[in-house]
């Protein structure tokens, strides 16, 4: 199961499908305490009125583009 007797732990399957899986790996990562402790330390910084809306708009663009991206379905006006 882990790469044990001889099967290898990650094909050629599993690394093409890798990058496809961004929103997966970034939850994993959120799911640990990791970003909690960069927080603490970056809520102690002078810049930090400056850096975190820069920080909160960047993440609204990126989520307006996967929606925009995922949402073109040139079939859907063939219905009206």
């Amino acid at each position: 199961m882990f790469g044990f007797s001889g099967v290898p732990f990650a094909g050629a399957q599993t690394l093409y499908y890798l990058p496809a899986m961004d929103s997966a790996l970034l939850a994993v990562v959120g799911a640990t305490p990791l970003p909690g402790r960069i927080a603490a330390r970056c809520a102690q910084c002078r810049g930090m009125t400056i850096i975190q809306p820069a920080v909160l708009l960047a993440l609204l663009l990126v989520c307006t583009a996967y929606l925009v991206d995922g949402s073109f379905n040139p079939f859907l006006y063939f219905r009206f």
